[in-house]
């Protein structure tokens, strides 16, 4: 009997997955504990390993998101099963082949489809091997049969499959290049390359319009003169050895709000439905840029659990862990699941100030560029000072500008005067 695989719950707030690719193709025999397919969700992928062995029929195809225990492929237990499933839901499965039905065909002669295989810009290929050619789009022309007079059959196919898949070509980002005789679109200029909004893509974009659509923000910047930041950050790298990690700005920063963040709790909440909830734990999203290829890149936001109860060197060793994670792709969900505020680096950019978008469900993003020298007037005299740019956004359904200039008061007096944060 055939065996499903659904779409796996990986977690309690999980409720979609989304196909990312299928490692086998359609009619291919996957043995027990190979890695089936790689699925996606909060912006973390899994691989997902059979169950048990069988030939798999593609339910949904990749790309397709998904709500979790819906069925997204069948492992047929012998090729007989295979084709049955041909009215499947979702995509349909070509008849098997066997080797008594391709002696039983008739011969060349009576039957123009077992010719050989070229003739002319004719193809001559079994029913099955037609149907699997196209679902994995391989060139029947660029096949060679080894069937009856030449005529290509299943594993002529599933060869070619494999040979493409083992290919350097194969390897590379999933960026599709128009041909080059293609036409500029009505006076546009001509494409230089298509761009899927999948995967990582389509939920960021999701995300993103979705806190757009519900939450009233606003944002505004700030400067501080990051003097004591600068002195305190070399003496903890001058430390390196006796404490056991190299802090990083990002960590002290961390640090820095949330201790903020603990004087001004109503920026560390949700609104749902007609209620503000302010949450007693602060747990940290740190916003990790990942490129993947020339023309896409990635945001993952790992989260720092509780790091109002946590020490600067523990928060450090903590972002250094999340953010190893995030560039190996191991993240699990549960590293990325959490989140009430959220911390965005924009330090590799020189901006006067910019406007982030707030995670949804959160009131707080908080985004510092780098630290740059320049010229400011004190006690008189206009002196250079290294100066940080910090850009907040918040939801001003749940905090009004009363307590966010206080957090941003907070913020200074941490930054100018770390003793503070003792």
């Amino acid at each position: 009997m055939a065996q499903k695989v659904v779409m796996p719950k990986l977690a309690m707030g999980m409720s979609t997955g989304t196909v990312t690719s299928w490692k086998f193709a359609e009619g291919q025999f996957v043995e027990k504990g190979q890695i089936l397919l790689v699925i996606e969700t909060e912006k973390v992928s899994y691989e997902i390993e059979a169950l048990k062995s069988g030939y798999l029929h593609i339910v949904i195809p990749e790309g397709e998101t998904v709500p979790v225990m819906t069925i997204i492929a069948y492992l047929a237990a012998n090729e007989e099963e295979l084709a049955g499933m041909a009215g499947t839901s979702g995509g349909s499965a070509p008849a098997p082949e066997s080797k008594t039905a391709a002696a039983a065909e008739p011969p060349p002669q009576i039957q123009e489809e077992a010719a050989p295989a070229s003739q002319g810009d004719r193809v001559i290929a079994s029913p099955l091997a037609k149907k699997l050619a196209k679902i994995n789009d391989i060139d029947l022309k660029q096949v060679s049969g080894t069937g009856p007079h030449g005529r290509i059959v299943k594993d002529d196919v599933m060869a070619a499959v494999e040979t493409r898949k083992a290919a350097p070509a194969a390897e590379a980002a999933p960026v599709a290049a128009p041909p080059a005789e293609a036409p500029a679109l009505e006076g546009r200029p001509r494409v230089k390359a298509v761009v899927p909004v999948r995967g990582m893509r389509k939920a960021i974009a999701d995300s993103m319009m979705k806190s757009l659509r519900e939450a009233a923000q606003l944002s505004f910047t700030i400067e501080v003169d990051a003097t004591e930041l600068v002195r305190l950050r070399q003496s903890l790298v001058a430390k390196e050895k006796k404490l056991g990690i190299r802090v990083s700005y990002t960590d002290i920063l961390a640090l820095v709000f949330v201790r903020a963040i603990k004087n001004v709790p109503i920026v560390n909440a949700s609104l749902i439905g007609e209620e503000i909830l302010v949450w007693d734990e602060i747990n940290l999203g740190i916003a990790i840029a990942t490129e993947i290829n020339e023309y896409e890149c990635g945001l993952l936001v790992p989260v720092v659990k509780n790091a109002g109860c946590k020490s600067l060197l523990e928060i450090s060793r903590e972002i250094k862990e999340l953010t190893g994670k995030a560039r190996e792709g191991t993240l699990s969900l549960e590293d990325m699941q959490g989140g009430t505020v959220t911390l965005s680096s924009a330090a590799f950019v020189k901006l006067s100030g910019s406007s982030p978008i707030l995670n949804p469900g959160q009131a707080l993003l908080i985004q510092p560029g780098p630290i740059t020298d320049k010229p400011v007037a004190k006690d008189g005299e206009v002196v250079v000072r290294p100066i940080l740019t910090i850009s907040f956004t918040f939801d001003h359904r749940i905090a009004d500008g009363i307590p966010l200039g206080k957090f941003a008061k907070y913020v200074t007096d941490f930054l100018e005067d770390p003793e503070l944060l003792l």
